[in-house]
């Protein structure tokens, strides 16, 4: 017996009560005619009916977890440009501090710094969701934002749901992009640093998040494969009868 037909007989003989069970009622009201089949050909039939329905939900659950992961990667690319930028920002504020009088000669490189984070946030999309900008999420009815302005998307990965929470960056938009208009520069250092730091964590958080996402959808398509060579194994197997393994569900006289 190859792995394909112990899956099958695995999954009719331990699925079946449960099965049973769980559709006791749909069958009374339905009351089908069973007089032209055997049991083990409607237990089996049921089953099997079942399995389809699970490969095509793992299958779907896997091509939803596929894109989960190239969000995660699309979210985890752009806060990896935001944290390089942040670190030529950091960079220029530094040498401007050493040395005053090269405020206004670094001054266009910055600003130029300054609307490349605009443009990075903007462009960090997913099917037109903003992952990195709050300030669009109000907007988009397939983003949840909870009361405190979290934003997050509720991902159906087979059976079970799954939410991807989403960074809001929109203050990296109010960074100045003049400064010889900073009254502090040392204060704007600190604020490039903290950004720095944050954007750094969160392409590393993303980037694990799409290799998990990754294998999840490995891992569906591996129990959708199952499913399928399940069914073409059930029926043409000598089975013995699905509850034979299990007990009777009846006591026996003594």
């Amino acid at each position: 017996m190859n792995f394909s037909q112990i899956m099958s007989l695995s999954l009719l003989n331990n699925g079946c009560m449960d099965f049973f069970l769980s559709n006791i009622s749909e069958r009374l009201d339905s009351k089908p005619d069973y007089t032209a089949r055997s049991g083990r050909q409607i237990m089996a039939e049921a089953l099997t009916g079942r399995m389809r329905g699970d490969a095509a939900v793992m299958r779907q659950g896997a091509r939803n977890a596929t894109e989960a992961s190239a969000m995660a990667e699309t979210a985890a690319s752009a806060a990896h440009s935001l944290n390089k930028t942040l670190g030529e920002m950091v960079k220029l504020v530094d040498g401007a501090i050493q040395n005053p009088s090269t405020v206004s000669t670094v001054n266009d490189t910055f600003r130029t710094l300054a609307e490349k984070l605009q443009v990075t946030l903007d462009n960090a999309r997913h099917n037109g969701i903003a992952l990195l900008d709050g300030s669009q999420w109000a907007a988009d009815s397939r983003v949840q934002v909870d009361s405190n302005g979290n934003g997050s998307l509720t991902l159906q990965l087979g059976y079970r749901e799954s939410d991807f929470a989403l960074a809001d960056l929109r203050d990296l938009k109010s960074i100045p992009q003049d400064l010889t208009t900073v009254p502090d520069l040392n204060d704007l250092k600190t604020t490039l640093e903290n950004y720095a730091k944050k954007t750094s964590l969160l392409a590393e958080s993303y980037g694990k998040l799409a290799v998990s996402y990754g294998s999840e959808s490995s891992h569906m398509t591996d129990l959708a494969g199952i499913f399928d060579s399940s069914l073409d194994n059930a029926l043409d197997m000598n089975l013995e009868p699905p509850l034979g393994g299990r007990g009777s569900i009846f006591s026996s006289a003594s």
